[in-house]
């Protein structure tokens, strides 16, 4: 098959996309849609392949299959052994065991099954996951698995001209076997207007796409469409995608995906990704890692000798599924041969996996609508959430780490203040229906809808919100001055807490296993809390709501505290929840005293 220049640089343009949108989502807000430009040149690459194979009659499945092995295979199990050896130096046994699962479902190409079954807890953001950039290869590889088939099928029974009849999920795959089915004869400019306007079609697609739309949805059309105008305008002079750097980065464009993503993990891990400076760098380690598994992985793949050295791959692969199912199959190998302290270690983190399992007094999370429906389907939560205790009282609105306050707001208020919580994971308060993702839009609408209805029925003496991040996004001013239009008589606004990434029990465990002190100074300090935390200061109105900073009251400089109750708890019981200890410490001592000074009616 001859080698098309033009579908080698739109291999850079999505992988370059891809990576950017990983290492900062506000550089290239829809780069994930790269990915998608890959599906259609797969898809048309396939068809290629299958297409003139039967028109030769050379075609073998077998061939077929076992040429994808060896094209898509070495890379990724050099990229999981790498892992594996990682994990066994440095990662907790509950860790390596994850990374163990991820590594056969990746081998095995069915990691996008397993990674719809949900989050972990040492995941608190999809960013922590080892493994999951490999989703894309496992939907690639099942499309492989059907789609000869069912092509040879409908050529056997229609022809190669009944391409359209075929019935798949995966039509973007299917979009690219149509341009090369159904291919243009174009004069010169007409191949430059259709190239530059699916150029255009695809770089739109990358600006004005984000997380918070429907995906895939009508939007994917813009990547897809774009791709296959490219390909058909079958342009080999084009300046763009024919220029020499696109070409390079082209050829090394499966190597960058595959390693680009551990790179942005370890680097989120280790504390480390918190700057322009730091993010640019690793996109170029990125960039110069996927330059080197190329040369000695891709090409030294091409130039195996046959017999024994052609098996030598193949036994390693082995070695790593068997190895990795041990790994996993042992709970991570939860022992101290992996290095001093790890059973102890393992023992303290799996205290807070337990701990983050068993909040639902603590949280009462009966008032999230999230929490109730899941368990019976129905967005009504408890009745005892919102049901009148007298005058005024206490009400609590927010996400999950407005929960997190709830157990220190309740425990510390005097006998007879009425409390009151309505809140959802992953639903800040809001007082429009486009605020949350479209994963919990439904959900956060109902709650807020709710807790508004209830606000202005209830009268609350004081209003408390808050929310995990993203405090810039929401015009706190304009929530407050409705509130009071509702007769809550003030309103108050609490801050984020410290936060680290990947999660408070790790870092303890990492970097200050014997450290005797409350604060910790450490890089897996998540800075954008601190921002945020000096902006609400500035731009808040002091007419309509009250600020209370929790960071300024736990941070002293880069140090923040990380134990409370005499050193018995931690802060936090993953990233950024409160423990119960933290939350009755930071609900007595930070927020009791200014709801005493707001409301007379708390003595």
């Amino acid at each position: 098959m001859e080698f098309r220049k033009d579908i080698n640089g739109l291999r850079a343009l999505a992988v370059l996309a891809v990576v950017i949108y990983h290492f900062n989502a506000m550089w290239l807000p829809g780069g994930f849609a790269g990915v998608d430009v890959f599906f259609v040149i797969s898809g048309y690459l396939m068809t290629a392949i299958i297409c003139r194979g039967v028109k030769a009659h050379t075609f073998s499945l077998r061939r077929f299959y076992i040429a994808r092995v060896k094209r898509i295979v070495p890379v990724l199990a050099v990229m999981c052994c790498t892992l594996m050896v990682f994990g066994w130096m440095s990662l907790l046994p509950a860790e390596y065991k994850e990374m163990a699962k991820h590594v056969l479902s990746s081998l095995g190409f069915y990691s996008n099954v397993t990674y719809l079954k949900g989050l972990g807890y040492f995941t608190a953001s999809l960013n922590e996951r080892w493994l999951l950039h490999t989703w894309s290869l496992s939907v690639e590889w099942q499309f492989y698995l059907i789609y000869p088939v069912a092509l040879l099928l409908l050529t056997k029974l229609f022809g190669l001209r009944a391409f359209y009849l075929l019935s798949s999920r995966s039509w973007e795959l299917c979009a690219g076997g149509l341009a090369f089915l159904f291919p243009l004869s174009l004069g010169k400019n007409y191949q430059r207007a259709l190239e530059w306007l699916g150029l255009g079609l695809i770089l739109l697609g990358y600006v004005v796409i984000s997380k918070a739309v429907m995906w895939p949805g009508y939007y994917a059309l813009l990547p897809v469409v774009g791709t296959v105008m490219v390909i058909a305008a079958n342009r080999q002079d084009s300046m763009v995608t024919g220029n020499p750097v696109f070409q390079r980065v082209g050829l090394y464009s499966y190597s960058i995906y595959i390693w680009h993503w551990p790179v942005m993990v370890y680097m989120s891990y280790s504390g480390w990704l918190s700057s322009v400076t730091s993010m640019l760098l690793g996109v170029i380690v990125s960039l110069v890692l996927g330059g080197i598994s190329y040369w000695l992985i891709e090409r030294k793949r091409a130039e195996h000798a046959q017999g024994l050295r052609a098996a030598a791959p193949v036994t390693g692969v082995v070695a790593l599924v068997l190895f990795s199912l041990f790994v996993y199959k042992s709970d991570g190998v939860d022992s101290d041969v992996r290095g001093e302290g790890i059973s102890e270690k393992s023992a303290f983190v799996n205290e807070y996996v337990a701990l983050h399992k068993g909040l639902t007094d603590a949280y009462w999370l009966k008032c999230n609508t999230y929490e109730t429906l899941a368990a019976s389907g129905s967005s009504q939560i408890d009745a005892s959430c919102t049901r009148k205790q007298g005058e005024g009282g206490v009400f609590l609105w927010g996400d999950s780490h407005a929960e997190a306050l709830s157990l220190g707001i309740r425990s510390s208020l005097p006998e007879g203040v009425a409390f009151y919580q309505v809140t959802s994971s992953a639903c800040g308060a809001s007082l429009t229906h486009d605020s949350a993702t479209l994963e919990f839009q439904a959900t956060c609408n109902a709650s807020n809808d709710f807790a508004l209805q209830e606000m202005a029925r209830l009268k609350p003496d004081v209003v408390v919100m808050a929310q995990a991040s993203a405090h810039e996004g929401t015009d706190w001013n304009e929530i407050a001055r409705h509130l009071k239009t509702l007769g809550v008589k003030n309103v108050v606004l609490v801050g984020p807490v410290p936060q680290w990434r990947p999660s408070l029990p790790l870092v303890m465990t990492k970097r200050h296993w014997k450290s005797n002190g409350d604060h910790i100074v450490d890089q897996g300090l998540d800075q954008r809390m601190l921002t945020s935390d000096g902006l609400l200061g500035q731009t808040l109105s002091k007419q309509y709501i009250t600020y209370i900073s929790v960071i300024e009251r736990l941070c002293e400089g880069p140090a923040c505290l990380a134990k409370v109750d005499n050193g018995k708890s931690l802060l936090v019981v993953d990233y950024g929840h409160l423990t119960p200890a933290a939350s009755k410490y930071v609900g007595s001592t930070i927020i009791l005293p200014v709801l005493k000074q707001l409301a007379t009616a708390i003595p």
